[in-house]
């Protein structure tokens, strides 16, 4: 498929999507989220209940328990419902890993993303809740919920991967640490969608865009099929194994972390948000 019939079928898709209404929508889920960080999880006087927990994860993935059709979720995450709740769960017992993600729920623009999604690996990296997982599928949905005007809403590396490549998106990540490759992966999309299709479409746009037609938009228009072929030795790789990948990154970002500990402090809740 070229770009000129790709723009074609991003503008068949935007007469039935409604940029702004979506937005508008993610953006009081984002408000929701982070009434729930504060009232609940860094709440010490408040017991997290499975359904607070629940209510969540349905924002998240559209294969959580009491999810229904017509409800709208980040994605389909391949993440079980015990993994939800499990990390969860350690973000309300664990408060160094609890504030390793309250410094990437209160960055500043200026803040390192990437560096703070290292450090909350490393630090989660004996868990077992998921978070860690092969396709970094949890923090990456994470993140879109945080800031959903800045991250797209492809939560699988795999399938970005995927995607850079029909698409011809340069997307070189040799090298690069987990963190780094989180954030890069997403804004090379996201920047080379804004150039070849529109330069005003949100991150939520061209997400839903990418998966055509598995959501209500436009059964006719097949990006997917387009993009993504199944590999059947990462399928049988469930994404929410734990995978960090060796003791010598391990030893430099453990090394790092302890650096961090005396740089920077935590800023709590912000006035607004």
């Amino acid at each position: 498929m070229n770009i000129a019939e790709l723009k074609n079928d991003y503008k068949l898709f935007l007469k039935e999507y409604d940029q702004n209404e979506k937005d508008s929508y993610w953006e009081g889920k984002r408000k929701f989220f982070c009434d729930f960080w504060r009232n609940k999880i860094e709440n010490e006087n408040y017991n997290l209940s499975d359904e607070d927990i629940d209510a969540i994860i349905r924002i998240i993935d559209d294969k959580a328990s009491g999810h229904k059709v017509g409800m709208e979720a980040i994605a389909k995450t391949g993440i079980r419902q015990n993994y939800w709740r499990k990390v969860f769960r350690d973000f309300e017992d664990k408060k160094e890993l609890r504030l390793a993600f309250a410094k990437i729920l209160y960055a500043k623009e200026d803040d390192n993303l990437a560096d703070l999604s290292d450090e909350l690996l490393v630090i989660n990296k004996s868990n077992k809740n998921g978070l860690n997982g092969r396709e970094r599928g949890m923090i990456n949905a994470f993140l879109f919920l945080i800031n959903p005007k800045k991250y797209i809403s492809v939560v699988s590396l795999n399938h970005r991967r995927l995607i850079s490549e029909y698409f011809k998106i340069e997307n070189n990540l040799s090298g690069l640490s987990d963190g780094e490759k989180i954030i890069k992966s997403g804004e090379i999309i996201l920047e080379a969608c804004r150039k070849n299709l529109d330069p005003n479409l949100s991150p939520r746009t061209i997400s839903e865009f990418l998966y055509l037609p598995f959501n209500p938009y436009n059964e006719d228009l097949k990006i997917k099929s387009l993009w993504y072929k199944k590999d059947s030795k990462s399928s049988k790789r469930n994404n929410v194994e734990d995978d960090f990948d060796s003791d010598t990154f391990l030893e430099i970002k453990l090394k790092k972390l302890e650096e961090l500990k005396g740089e920077k402090k935590y800023r709590g809740s912000p006035d607004n948000y």
